[in-house]
């Protein structure tokens, strides 16, 4: 088994790729076998919604008795190999065999017509430059190769230019450049045969919208430009973007009909929210890990921040397996660095289920107890804390490990320092037996790139001697921020903004408080004033803050139940004002 390509005479980029062989091969004698991309089925899962591949990874696993497994996955994120195909095979009855597809499909981000003429204009994204959100019509403009002596008599402002490529310019200067121009958009028409698309860099990204179009299309393009002035129907990404996360698992060998359809009776959705000041770009990956995985590769997309997403999970209606498939989410907030990302737990989904969450929600601060590792076995203690969390219960960040962040953590018995260090993870100490009072700190800095809790300090105090049996959670105290703020982390500035405040235990149960002190500072921890407590419910409590009228409110609160446990936490810049 193995896959085949079929590639683009011109450019030798590849168009489709096709799985084929013989699943089970009995070698009495030398043969040939021809791997025939021909006889493919193309290997379809159709969407509710119209949609487009961004990603997509095609294989299978096969176990013969007595031999080592073999688990094959060929991943693509072409922007050209957009079908996939398969060879039907016999069922396979010796051993075990599956065929795997998995795709991530999105909401379109670019359509294009011409208007009042007909006909549509196929563009492709420039990778990294800026989006176009909702529709325009603009009028396109030949602007040469956009040099200076190229728009030296274009009236470009709010037009749509049309720049041929030039193997000695940088694509990201000639956008630059119709840009400075006036000009809205800018497509990329290739000088030479064959499929064409283009990258400008990440860390930059360019200042108007950019696709690219094949030399053949830009012809006919440049052709309805010589004849007379021509606008272009534009339509990108719509008010409600959505994502399709597909995985098909089938067992037996390759079917006849390797297509399947999403559908709200095989789907979970989740209604995501992603976080961040406007401008941001940020990206994610969900794979979907099978039954006995071991290794996954992952692709990160991109796309602007904030956003709300609708996110459906489905393992299609013909070979359904939902129950065993689980699924992993990361998100990666710094565009100049992806190894710095968030996580969440792995989840399982169930068909028609509904989920909320939030990516990049304030308050962040160390991740909660779902993720956290704080258990004590015997006279050892185990710890295992990320530095970083958002507003949603698990998911969590090791951003000290990257991107500049600076942390110290401490354990203390009965006020001895036991351990200092950069971070806990998976640490293992040695305690003494007696009852005693403990205390872990845990101080964290972060550069400009996140904006919110650049500087957090957390510790957690309790007791604990040696369990009477095995091993048990330690009594750490963690909060719990209810902060109602948009998609930028900010909410109104110059009032008495509200929120809610509420307490869990390592364990996940709900504690006895019996005192809560909060206060805010305005000049990020410079002063403090206090701010009113009020008692909600035997859950929680209600927060008021004296909002300013712009900038940051910095936080710290203080917190113990009736089991001596206590939280200090000082977030500074938990939130933005305007």
């Amino acid at each position: 088994m193995g896959t085949v390509y079929t590639k683009d005479k011109a450019t030798g980029q590849a168009l489709s790729l096709t799985l084929a062989g013989e699943p089970v091969v009995d070698l009495k004698a030398d043969r040939t076998i021809t791997m025939d991309a021909r006889l493919g089925k193309e290997v379809k899962v159709a969407t509710p919604k119209e949609s487009q591949s961004s990603q997509y990874k095609l294989g299978y696993r096969q176990q013969l008795p007595g031999k080592r497994g073999i688990d094959y996955m060929k991943g693509t994120s072409s922007l050209f190999a957009k079908h996939v195909y398969a060879v039907p095979t016999a069922p396979v009855t010796d051993g075990t065999f599956e065929f795997n597809f998995q795709d991530r499909r999105y909401s379109p981000v670019i359509r294009a017509s011409y208007a009042g003429q007909g006909g549509a204009l196929p563009l492709t994204p420039v990778t990294y430059a800026a989006q176009l959100y909702g529709s325009s019509k603009l009028q396109a403009v030949d602007a040469g190769t956009g040099r200076p002596e190229d728009l030296a008599d274009k009236d470009l402002d709010g037009k749509l230019a049309v720049v041929t490529r030039d193997a000695t310019l940088k694509v990201v200067d000639q956008i630059a450049a119709v840009a400075g121009a006036g000009a809205k958009a800018a497509i990329i028409v290739n000088d030479r045969p064959g499929v064409y698309a283009t990258i400008v860099p990440r860390v930059t990204g360019t200042a108007i919208p950019a696709w690219s179009l094949t030399q053949d299309e830009g012809a006919v393009l440049f052709g309805r430009m010589t004849d007379g002035p021509t606008r272009i129907n534009l339509q990108g990404i719509k008010k409600n973007p959505y994502a399709y996360n597909i995985a098909l698992m089938v067992p037996g060998g390759i079917p006849a009909d390797p297509t399947d359809a999403v559908t709200t009776e095989n789907s979970a959705v989740v209604k995501a929210h992603y976080r961040g000041t406007k401008g941001t770009l940020i990206g994610d990956t969900t794979s979907a890990i099978r039954p006995g995985e071991s290794f996954i590769t992952q692709l990160v997309d991109f796309y602007d921040a904030p956003v709300d997403r609708e996110e459906w999970y489905s393992t299609g209606s013909k070979w359904p397996t939902m129950k065993d498939m689980r699924w992993f989410h990361t998100v990666y907030p710094d565009r100049n660095d992806i190894a710095i990302s968030m996580k969440d737990l792995i989840r399982n989904y169930s068909p028609r289920e509904q989920r909320e969450e939030t990516w990049l929600g304030a308050a962040n601060g160390p991740s909660g107890p779902e993720t956290t590792l704080a258990y004590r076995d015997g006279d050892k203690v185990t710890l295992n804390m990320m530095d970083m969390g958002d507003s949603q219960p698990g998911h969590y960040a090791y951003f000290t490990e990257y991107g500049g962040t600076t942390s110290t953590v401490r354990l203390y018995q009965d006020g001895k320092l036991l351990k200092e260090q950069g971070w806990f993870s998976l640490t293992t100490l040695p305690v003494g037996p007696d009852p005693a009072t403990y205390r872990i700190t845990m101080d964290t800095e972060h550069p400009a790139w996140f904006p919110l809790s650049t500087k957090a300090s957390t510790a957690w105090t309790f007791k604990s001697a040696r369990p009477a049996n095995g091993k048990e959670d330690l009594a750490l105290l963690w909060p719990r921020y209810g902060l109602d703020l948009d998609a930028e982390n900010t909410t109104q500035g110059g009032n008495t903004y509200q929120f809610d405040l509420s307490f869990v235990l390592q364990n996940g149960a709900t504690p006895d408080i019996d005192g809560v002190e909060v206060e805010a500072s305005s000049d990020d921890g410079a002063t403090w004033q206090p701010a009113k407590v009020k008692s909600k419910s035997v859950r929680g409590y209600k927060v008021s803050v004296n909002n300013p009228a712009s900038g940051y409110v910095s936080l710290r609160i203080k917190a113990q139940d009736t089991n001596g446990s206590k939280i200090e936490q000082t977030l500074i810049k938990a939130y933005a004002v305007r």
